[in-house]
Parts: structure tokens; C-alpha cells; sequence
């Protein structure tokens, strides 16, 4: 459902005396709350560490991780605890390898022992929904990549096309996979080119391009070992994404759960407190039953529970 046709069914109860940008911005303060306390929106990410990279930094959406944590096909272990762990040689140096765990640590995923050699590292996650501006002007473009070389493209990355000089702003990421993904971009100058390099830049990467003399060539040669951010080849042509922003990111089945939360805090501003109560429980018991059976997707029929010492229950 759309934006304007979730505030149709909030108007129903008050009429029109409520102005829609107040009823929108509490849908979307709804769809916020929804996401957060019931789990539901789920993104994938990817990175591409080098040698020597000890930790990543997360998505800036990222809540908590949803399954596994991956490392060129293999499952990372979650460390649990911390007793006689260190990340260090005794030189001070730190340790090298094929990551087998890892641990979450404020806003980066550690990695231990840190990556000896270049592989995907990959994971789903929780996420906070971003609600991109539907009334931008100008609009949201889509710029698809592939190839990513190193790292990864966060909200927010100012990105440049090597070959057209083209500038954006990341907005957003979706449809990732592996080493792809298509980038939404705001504040986009000039043309993207197809099979082009795209780069994040930054005032860190301007300083070492002019102790590289402007030379880009020996500044890509470096990229990784520097750690300046994503690097990966445009696919295809930049596109107008219509209809950015015009509808909740949360997954459709959950939309109209969002009404009640609007109807509860308009309620409250009209002082009608008993309204507000009768909205808010019914949409805390749907937040609750979206919890229950998000966290239950994809199982079925009788479970078994083992505990640490080996033992299985039904």
C-alpha cells in the first residue's frame, strides 16, 4: 500500500480536518516502531575486506544480524565469550588467517583472526527502514553495480564515475547479491557510463591522490590497501526510479497495521485519551503477533532443542 492510501484510512476516522503531512509522519514514526519491535524487515549485505582487515563497518540501517555470517562459504562462529581471547600476537601484531568468528562490537563486525586473503564475507540482518523523500526533487535515480573489488557502499557515500566524472549520493542500496547490487541515488550530476569504475570519494582519497601526483592510476593500484571505500564497475545505464519513497519499505502484509498507531497519535493530540488507548492496544497486539511469527518464519512441525551439554528435547 501507498502512503496517500494508508492516510485515507486514518482521514476516515477524523476527517479532513487533519492535515495529510501530520498523518504521514506518523505512519512513517509507526512504520519505525513496527520495524524495530517486531523484527520484520530483513536486508542482505555483503563486503569485500582485504588483506589484514580485522573488522567491517556495519550498514548504518543495521538492528542485529538474522542468521549466519559467511567467509567465502563457510559459517562464521558468533563469539560468546571472551575469556583467554586475544586478537594480537604477542608483538602486537595482529593475528592472520581465514576468519572463523566473529563478534559486533558497536558499529563494526570484528573478524577473527583478521583476513589473510581476499573473500566475500556475507550476512542478513535486521534493519531499520529507510523512507526516502517522495516529493525530491529532483527524483531518486537507480545506478546498477557489479564486481565489487573492495569494501562496500553505505548510505550516504558521495561516488564518482571514473570515466564520466558523474557524482551522486548514495540514498539507498537494494536488490544486493554478493558482489552486486543497485545503488539509489540523490543529487546525481553528469552521466554514468556503462562498465565504468564507480568509487566512493572522499576528502581522504583527495589527499591521496595528490600525494599520487593526480594520478588515478597509481591511486586504483593502492585503493585497497589504503582502505578508500567501494570500488566496483557500473552495470548498464543510471534510471529514473519512479516512485521512490511512495510507500512503506516494511513488507506489504504488515501496511495496515501501521493505521492504528497513526489513529492513536492523533487521538492523543485531540485529547480524547480512551480513543488513543483503544488504538495503541490494537496496534500493540499486531506489533506482538508480527513478532511471534517473524521470528518463527520458516519453521514448521515438531522442533528439537539441544542444550550445551548435548541433550535433545522435543
Amino acid at each position: 500500500m501507498t502512503w496517500e492510501s494508508l492516510t485515507d484510512r486514518v482521514l476516515t476516522t477524523f476527517g479532513s480536518g487533519v492535515p495529510r503531512v501530520k498523518v504521514k509522519k506518523y505512519l512513517q514514526e509507526a512504520e519505525e516502531d513496527f520495524a524495530l519491535g517486531t523484527n520484520c524487515y530483513v536486508k542482505d549485505f555483503s563486503y569485500m575486506p582485504f588483506k589484514v582487515d580485522s573488522y567491517i563497518e556495519l550498514p548504518k540501517d543495521f538492528i542485529e544480524i538474522k542468521g549466519n555470517v559467511e567467509f567465502k562459504t563457510r559459517t562464521l562462529n558468533r563469539v560468546s565469550h571472551f575469556e583467554d581471547f586475544s586478537r594480537f600476537k604477542t608483538d602486537g601484531s595482529i593475528k592472520q588467517g581465514n576468519p572463523e568468528h566473529f563478534y559486533i562490537r558497536g558499529e563494526r563486525m570484528y573478524l577473527y583472526p583478521a583476513v589473510a586473503s581476499v573473500g566475500l564475507i556475507a550476512f542478513s540482518y535486521v534493519a531499520r527502514p529507510v523512507q526516502l523523500d517522495s516529493d525530491a526533487d529532483p527524483g531518486y535515480k537507480y545506478l546498477q553495480f557489479d564486481d565489487l573489488e573492495s569494501d562496500q557502499f553505505y548510505v550516504g557515500d558521495e561516488i564518482l564515475g571514473r570515466t564520466s566524472a558523474a557524482e551522486a549520493t548514495v540514498a539507498e542500496i537494494v536488490d544486493l547479491k554478493q558482489k552486486q547490487a543497485t545503488l539509489v541515488l540523490s543529487g546525481v550530476t553528469g552521466v554514468f557510463q556503462d562498465n565504468e569504475v564507480v568509487v566512493v570519494t572522499s576528502d581522504e582519497q583527495d589527499m591521496w591522490l595528490g600525494s599520487y601526483s593526480n594520478d588515478w592510476s597509481q591511486l586504483l593500484a593502492n585503493w585497497q590497501v589504503l582502505g578508500l571505500g567501494a570500488i566496483a564497475d557500473v552495470k548498464g545505464l543510471i534510471y529514473d526510479y519512479d516512485g521512490a519513497g511512495a510507500s512503506p519499505a516494511i513488507p506489504e502484509n504488515y501496511h495496515t497495521y501501521l493505521v492504528c498507531y497513526a489513529k492513536a497519535a492523533i487521538a492523543e493530540d485531540n485529547g480524547d485519551l480512551n480513543g488513543s488507548s483503544v488504538y495503541r492496544s490494537k496496534y500493540e497486539t499486531d506489533k506482538e503477533k508480527t513478532r511471534v511469527q517473524s521470528s518463527h518464519k520458516g519453521i514448521d512441525g515438531v522442533q528439537t532443542i539441544v542444550d550445551v551439554y548435548g541433550g535433545s528435547y522435543l
